[in-house]
């Protein structure tokens, strides 16, 4: 019998549930001139083999329908989706990339295109400036070769979560009717003093307003506040926390030239230590 005949017997045995095959097992082996054991090793190799080609084949369609883009595509897609402006929508890009379920590489076109992984430890004190990645340092992540591009999929599935979980928390909730109040006995209490408990409405505050805190700090002491100074002070005014050490913070210091730029992110590590 020659060896296509023996693939071909083999790959229909494969084919076989467990029953039909224990029957046909024996009578198979003896036309093939081999034992029963070295019959099922063959089949067992032929199934492993034929299910890793699937397991590729299902790799590369999934591949093929992943979409992906570079900032100014991902920065577009999170303002259709919600609606921000350019601060908030620069914002959820870095929160985004930052719980790891959105992708993030570098990708250098040519003849045969390449990727490699995006270190997340270089998203730490980086802005986004102009539709470009800059580092702590003020340098542009992005060369002419190697380009930054971000799973416009993941992040299309990420938005819709985060959509759906605000649209859960701004649900109305339908009370009972209230039942009629008793008659009145006593007078009313006076009512308490509104104490800011964080369920106060946030405050808007300008970058105007921080840059000229933290000038105002600098040209005093030679230093620039921390991040946890930066927390408390919005705490205390009623500001958003995270605009202020997340919008604010990078602006401010986009802004710096690259030598105090390197020690206003030094200050604010050694003042915060993690």
């Amino acid at each position: 019998m020659s060896k296509l005949e023996e693939r071909r017997r083999i790959a229909e045995l494969a084919r076989l549930r467990r029953p039909d095959y224990t029957k046909r097992r024996k009578k198979v082996a003896k036309e093939l001139g081999i034992n029963v054991r070295n019959l099922d090793t063959k089949v067992q190799f032929h199934r492993k083999a034929v299910a890793s080609v699937i397991k590729r084949a299902r790799r590369r369609k999934q591949r093929s329908r992943t979409e992906w883009g570079d900032i100014p595509n991902a920065l577009a897609l999170i303002q259709e989706k919600l609606g921000v402006g350019p601060g908030a929508t620069r914002e959820h890009l870095f929160k985004a990339w930052e719980s790891r379920k959105v992708q993030l590489q570098f990708w250098r076109s040519g003849h045969w295109a390449y990727t490699k992984p995006f270190p997340l430890k270089w998203l730490e004190g980086a802005t986004i400036a102009n539709d470009q990645l800059i580092n702590a340092a003020g340098s542009d992540l992005e060369t002419d070769q190697w380009k930054i591009r971000t799973n416009l999929s993941e992040l299309r599935d990420y938005l819709d979560k985060l959509i759906g979980k605000s649209a859960v928390k701004a649900a109305p909730v339908e009370l009972p009717a209230p039942a009629s109040p008793p008659a009145p006995v006593t007078p009313p209490a006076p009512e308490p003093a509104v104490v800011n408990n964080g369920n106060q409405p946030k405050k808007q505050v300008k970058l105007e307003t921080y840059t000229n805190r933290q000038d105002t700090h600098y040209d005093k002491t030679g230093e620039w506040f921390s991040r946890k100074e930066d927390i408390n002070w919005a705490r205390v005014d009623n500001y958003s926390v995270d605009r202020v050490r997340g919008e604010l913070r990078r602006s401010y210091k986009a802004n710096l030239s690259p030598e105090k730029r390197k020690n206003f992110e030094t200050h604010g590590r050694r003042a915060t230590p993690k």
